[in-house]
């Protein structure tokens, strides 16, 4: 995930660490799983849960730090293939993309 360069806000700092060293190797990993053909297990979603409501707080401090929004942008679209990959798995959607 890109992340900007320059210095943030400490509540931004804050919130990007936690995505970079805690959320993110997690759903990288459940990705992997995803893209292997397995299914979701209540801890996987509980995670996504957990995620998501974490993705909403992102997405707010990016209005106002503006320098997290493509940063915010990557996670948005990680979720979202996430989700579709699920989905999929489970047999509830065709697997084009187009």
């Amino acid at each position: 995930m890109d992340h900007p360069g320059e210095p943030l806000s400490g509540s931004a700092a804050v919130i990007v660490l936690h995505f970079e060293e805690k959320l993110l190797p997690k759903a990288f990993d459940l990705r992997d799983r995803l893209d292997q053909g397995e299914r979701l297990n209540d801890v996987d979603i509980a995670f996504l849960n957990q995620l998501l409501g974490q993705v909403h707080n992102l997405q707010t401090l990016a209005h106002s730090e503006p320098k997290i929004q493509r940063f915010a942008a990557g996670v948005v679209s990680l979720y979202h293939e996430l989700t579709r990959a699920a989905l999929i798995n489970q047999g509830g959607a065709s697997n084009d993309t187009g």
